[in-house]
């Protein structure tokens, strides 16, 4: 399917303005979403996962001595929980709760048949009702950690089941991917940690 160019320039012109908006009330949306959103949430996020000092202290352990995490472990859907950005000692409170409102995800499978050092589909969704932005793509996973390199080849606007347009974007150079160190993942895989090229930390609980 073409994309649209008008239709793609606009969709992100609106974003930005929303940024825009989102960054002036800052202060007034945050009281909303604390007072009422995240009460609506909670239920949902009731998984045990550790704090940040634990997450902190399972890092320095997968650097020295890996994770022990394995492809098939990190196979899934999972949900954002948590994320912290780079040096700060606390949640990211209004990121958190956007993304999980938002209904945020990263999906990970298998490929059928491994290419080019490729061993997983990527996906990773945002959902405003039946509206949703999809970003596909494809990734692997390397080394004790381990880390996982990735890259999108094309985002997609759904409305419901429609496709109102979808776009193929320039695959990067390998140098230049996106990829998450990942860090931990619970006995029984309920939740997977991971920190990303820029530093930030992120927190997530299997679907």
């Amino acid at each position: 399917m073409t994309s649209n160019p008008i239709l793609f320039e606009t969709l992100f012109a609106i974003l930005l303005l929303g940024c825009l908006f989102f960054i002036a009330y800052r202060q007034h949306i945050k009281t909303f979403l604390v007072n009422y959103i995240f009460k609506g949430t909670i239920n949902s996020m009731d998984v045990k996962t550790p704090d940040l000092v634990e997450l902190i202290e399972l890092e320095k352990i997968a650097r020295t001595r890996g994770s022990g995490i394995k492809l098939d472990s990190i196979l899934g859907l999972w949900k954002f929980k948590s994320v912290w950005k780079k040096g700060s000692d606390q949640a990211d409170s209004i990121s958190s709760l956007l993304l999980r409102n938002f209904s945020a995800s990263l999906e990970l499978d298998k490929i059928e048949k491994e290419k080019d050092g490729l061993l997983l589909k990527v996906l990773n969704s945002i959902s405003f009702g039946i509206l949703s932005i999809k970003f596909a793509g494809y990734g692997s996973l390397n080394g004790l950690q381990p880390v996982l390199p990735f890259f999108f080849e094309s985002i997609e606007l759904s409305l419901s089941e429609k496709v109102l347009f979808k776009r193929f974007l320039v695959t990067p150079d390998e140098k230049l991917r996106p990829f998450f160190s990942l860090i931990a993942i619970g006995d029984k895989n309920e939740w997977l940690c991971a920190r990303g090229r820029g530093g930030g930390l992120a927190l997530w609980i299997r679907s």
